[in-house]
């Protein structure tokens, strides 16, 4: 009756490839999350600089329609 069970051996044996396989799981998963993070981040640092950049052109183009309606409003008495 005694082969049917384990033996203490290779309980700890099998306890202990466990724990490496957990600890191993836990440093992929740590990696993973790492990476997210920092895709996250380059991604917002991004979002920031293309936001800025529409905010440029924006007060860009504001900038000359109000130079076009000038132009226009000059022009508007004129004939050609």
């Amino acid at each position: 009756m005694g082969s049917l069970k384990p033996s203490y051996d290779e309980l700890l044996s099998e306890n202990k490839d466990l724990k490496e396989k957990a600890k191993n799981h836990a440093y992929e998963l740590e990696c993973a999350r790492n990476s997210h993070v920092s895709n996250l981040q380059s991604l917002l640092r991004e979002a920031g600089v293309m936001q800025a950049k529409i905010d440029e052109l924006k007060a860009e183009n504001q900038e000359l329609k109000a130079t076009i309606e000038g132009y226009e409003m000059e022009n508007a008495g004129e004939s050609w």
